[in-house]
């Protein structure tokens, strides 16, 4: 992917993005497997970017694109309206984005999941498409304040919690039947082996083991969309600290990566998540590592017939 096309594409807002809408597209930039089809809305007219020629040097009412990895048959597609638009137009403007959107789709009819969908541009999905399932509302929350103190423990060094010894370690393709047991929503096993084996996004996955079994007893990663999720824990070691240490061991990667590379700066990448309204022990396990809700941060996923 090229990464001054990004920035560039990303800049037309004149404005910082919202982190979920930028996620997606940092998880192509080091991909060869990677495809982004770009569109600039101005006016009523949607165009396709190809390269930096196509960008222009005016700013956008509206951005979208379209992800999509070879070896994953699902796509990634996000949408941005700018807020100072009248409300009013907001609904034409969606229909004009995922209408382009639907022109990347190789079948027809074109079904596509969004996802991350901002709530406020659900009406536009509704008169435009027929909407296949509608999930659960959640909140997009950042990492606005400061890390804990001291750093996370070091891959493969063992500690002691009670009668059992545990060790953090990268994810391995391997244990995605393992992941798959312990998730709270349903994953393929080839979604965690293209997270184990995807050239950045596997820099951060962590796990801890059970260190005289090595089997996977709690799991953090950052997903195809650079949100960090499947934090989870098996029942029978809960309270023991080891989501934190998962999350933690992510985080301080995770963070490491951003800092390291200029373009995550300019686009404006930083760590955040999806939980779903209610979860408070979620919400207060992600607030021990700085990350609240910003307001207006709801989102769901939809399916949607184009």
């Amino acid at each position: 992917m090229d990464a001054r096309l990004l920035v560039a594409f990303c800049q037309l807002a004149l404005q910082p993005l919202p982190v979920a809408f930028i996620g997606p597209l940092a998880a192509a930039l080091e991909s060869a497997e990677a495809r982004a089809d770009l569109f600039i809305l101005r006016g009523t007219t949607v165009a396709h970017v190809a390269s930096t020629a196509d960008i222009g040097n005016k700013s956008a009412d509206g951005l979208a694109y379209v992800v999509s990895f070879k070896s994953m048959p699902e796509i990634t597609t996000r949408y941005w309206i700018s807020p100072s638009l009248p409300a009013t137009t907001q609904t034409e403007h969606m229909q004009r984005l995922l209408a382009a959107a639907a022109t990347t789709a190789p079948d027809r009819p074109v079904y596509m999941t969004l996802s991350a969908l901002p709530t406020t541009y659900v009406p536009g999905v509704e008169t435009s498409a027929s909407v296949a399932w509608t999930g659960e509302l959640y909140e997009i929350h950042e990492q606005l304040d400061a890390m804990p103190n001291g750093t996370s423990r070091a891959l493969g060094v063992a500690w002691r919690v009670g009668d059992d010894d545990f060790v953090v370690d990268a994810l391995r393709a391997s244990d995605a039947p393992r992941l798959i047991e312990l998730a709270t929503v349903d994953y393929k096993p080839a979604y965690i082996e293209f997270l184990a084996n995807h050239p950045t996004l596997s820099q951060f996955a962590r796990v801890v083991r059970l260190q005289k079994t090595c089997a996977v007893v709690s799991s953090c990663v950052i997903h195809r969309d650079f949100s960090l999720g499947l934090v989870s824990t098996d029942p029978a070691f809960l309270r023991r600290g080891l989501a934190n240490e998962a999350v933690h061991a992510t985080l301080e990667a995770l963070r490491g990566f951003l800092n390291a590379h200029a373009v995550c700066k300019e686009l404006r990448l930083r760590p955040h998540c999806a939980i779903k309204v209610g979860n408070t022990p979620s919400a207060r396990m992600m607030a021990k590592f700085g990350f609240r809700p910003l307001p207006g941060a709801e989102v769901l996923w939809m399916g949607v017939h184009v």
